[in-house]
């Protein structure tokens, strides 16, 4: 029978600890309690024995009569009344990578305030200059990092998915079981009878299980894989209803991208006009170094959307400077419109994700016979007339954006071209400057 663990000494979680270290999973299950932080080379949590006195003091720490030991998360959406206590080592937890990293750059710019004090003056600016260096270092890889982890495609979406199903299951972290897959299996088994609900599911980190996993199947216990690209277990009862997440929000709404491209090309298109006439009015006997033509002025507004005036070419009327202004800030809004759609596509999959790995798991499970349970029959095959779902890269905002990058190319080869086939002039009009 499993029991809840309330008090433990601190001296006592070290020895748990230490009998954790000697186990053959160690360093997988050091990363689950203790995992690495953005920046790589500091851990978000404090030290195993901390983690463990934490676990102990709010009744997350179970045990059974084999001496086996689980460590659970409850569902972080799960009301639990906030902690009165220890409250310097909770904050001390929940900060670790960030404290750490402060006391090291704090120590180095205060050996270097008294390295000033006395009058080592290189000394200290080596001590400032290192304290400013790991600093820069730190917020470099912490900015590749979050960028990696963000375009990591399905390594991401694994680890949103296990987000997502820890925010309603609980967790079991860690899993201390030496005496065999049996006593693993008998611990699981306690802890899911005294979950909430008959049918409540319980997840298992494949990487917190020190010894033997417990997965497999029986009449009183499932424990099934819950893909072969998530490292989680997931242990139910036989029988259990079919599985479900809560429902996931609806499609987020578009940003508008395509129409924004589209009328962003007519702009250029129909500024290009007006820039080309004015500039062609203004200028007395030569046009040269100004967007005189339809082609140049193109080139110059296209250059002025993403940010700055091509060389060798500029305008003159004050109504040409607005426009150019305004093509500007028009890039910036449209840069703004991209990234905010694709920051939306992203979080549209986060969102199914978890839902896509339940309804997947559900089917594997209810197409093969568990202990005891029939069959379910297979699943009939999807139409093939077309009614499946569009693919997300069959979208009016690529099409447009095709339109605009063609736009683009075509006026940077008629730059091109004019550059390389300067326009002559007329005979007569040669004639009559010679004359």
């Amino acid at each position: 029978m499993v029991t809840v663990i309330a008090a433990l000494s601190y001296t006592q979680c070290r020895t748990l600890a230490l009998e954790l270290k000697r186990s053959p999973n160690w360093s997988a299950v050091r990363d689950t309690l203790r995992p690495r932080g953005p920046a790589w080379f500091l851990r978000v949590r404090a030290p195993v024995p901390v983690v463990l006195y934490l676990a102990a003091h709010d009744e997350d720490l179970r045990t059974d009569l084999s001496g086996g030991y689980a460590v659970l998360a409850p569902p972080e959406d799960a009301p639990r009344q906030a902690p009165t206590d220890l409250k310097l080592l909770r904050m001390l937890d929940r900060h670790w990578d960030v404290l750490c990293f402060m006391a090291a750059l704090m120590a180095l710019l205060a050996a270097g305030i008294v390295l000033a004090l006395l009058h080592l003056r290189t000394a200290s600016l080596v001590a400032i200059a290192a304290a400013l260096l790991g600093y820069l270092v730190a917020a470099l890889v912490l900015t590749v990092r979050q960028l990696a982890s963000a375009t990591a495609g399905r390594r991401r979406l694994v680890d949103v998915a296990i987000g997502q199903l820890r925010v309603e299951h609980w967790t079991i972290t860690m899993l201390h079981s030496p005496q065999g897959a049996q006593a693993a299996r008998t611990l699981v088994s306690d802890i899911l009878a005294a979950a909430p609900g008959p049918h409540h599911r319980v997840l298992i980190l494949r990487a917190g299980l020190t010894h033997h996993s417990p997965q497999g199947e029986s009449a009183s216990l499932c424990v099934s894989q819950l893909s072969p690209h998530h490292p989680v277990l997931v242990a139910f009862r036989p029988g259990a209803p079919r599985w479900h997440l809560r429902a996931a929000p609806g499609r987020l709404p578009g940003s508008a991208v395509g129409l924004m491209l589209g009328a962003t090309t007519l702009a250029v298109l129909v500024a290009a006009w007006l820039v080309a006439g004015e500039e062609k009015r203004l200028c007395a006997s030569t046009c040269d170094g100004v967007p005189a033509s339809y082609g140049d002025a193109v080139y110059w507004l296209i250059s002025r959307l993403i940010g700055g005036d091509p060389e060798g070419l500029g305008v003159a009327s004050p109504g040409s400077r607005v426009l150019g202004l305004l093509m500007t800030v028009l890039g910036v809004y449209v840069l703004v419109a991209i990234i905010s759609r694709v920051l939306r596509q992203r979080m549209d999959e986060d969102a199914r994700s978890g839902s896509e790995v339940v309804e997947a798991f559900e089917a594997d499970r209810l197409g093969r016979p568990t202990a005891g349970e029939p069959a379910a029959p297979a699943p009939a095959p999807a139409p093939a007339n077309g009614s499946a779902a569009r693919p997300q890269w069959l979208s009016p905002a690529v099409g447009l954006s095709g339109v605009a990058v063609g736009v683009l190319i075509g006026t940077l080869l008629h730059r091109l071209r004019l550059e390389s086939h300067p326009r002559t002039q007329p005979d007569s009009v040669a004639a009559s400057e010679t004359r």
